[in-house]
């Protein structure tokens, strides 16, 4: 999220960062910066794997999806100290919709988060910020954490056990209020068909 907001503020799929900028944004300090590069390159590789994923549905129902890779190449320097990043050639439109309402500050916020739940939801609440509450289908909220639909994870029990109660505890320490209400089914067995999040800040 770091490089996204830099790349977006610096208008640029080209970006160059030191050590000491991604030490600032990410709220720790590093003295040994030979284990600081070693973090690096452990976090560049797996950001290589990264991709972007958009899905669009036309009006007759017919549905598009597109893949592409977020980053073309990272270089990292120990010596000089900064780290290079090209990102992918259609990227910087999906910055500027990621990143356009987002302050330094809520950007280490972001940082401060740990699991890959968390931090997908704290994007999704951002955007809903001024209203303070969205309903959201069952379906689209595990396509939004990128759920796989036959996963364990996806029984009602284990999701709220093992993804939701998790990622509440870390959002509660930056939102003042967060609740979830799930919305069941008149149905047989009355399965939970949406949830509708409320929160403050």
């Amino acid at each position: 999220m770091a490089l996204c907001f830099i790349g977006k503020e610096k208008g640029r799929a080209r970006i160059r960062i030191t050590f000491e900028e991604i030490s600032f944004l990410i709220g720790k300090k590093y003295k040994d910066y030979r284990r600081f590069f070693n973090e690096i390159d452990s976090f560049s590789q797996k950001m290589m794997s990264v991709t972007t994923k958009e899905k669009r549905i036309q009006e007759e129902g017919f549905r598009t999806s597109i893949y592409g890779s977020f980053f073309e190449k990272i270089v990292i320097k120990e010596e000089e100290r900064f780290l290079l990043v090209q990102f992918g050639s259609e990227v910087l439109f999906l910055l500027n919709n990621l990143t356009n309402n987002y302050t330094q500050f809520e950007l280490r916020e972001f940082c401060s988060l740990k699991s890959k739940y968390s931090k997908r939801l704290y994007m999704f609440l951002m955007q809903y910020l001024f209203k303070g509450e969205f309903i959201i289908q069952k379906e689209s909220l595990w396509d939004i954490l990128d759920l796989n639909a036959k996963s364990i994870s996806l029984q009602e029990n284990s999701f709220q056990r093992k993804i939701l109660a998790p990622a509440f505890n870390e959002l509660k320490g930056i939102f003042k209020t967060l609740e979830c209400l799930k919305q069941k089914s008149n149905s047989r067995g009355n399965p939970i068909i949406s949830f509708k999040f409320v929160f403050s800040k």
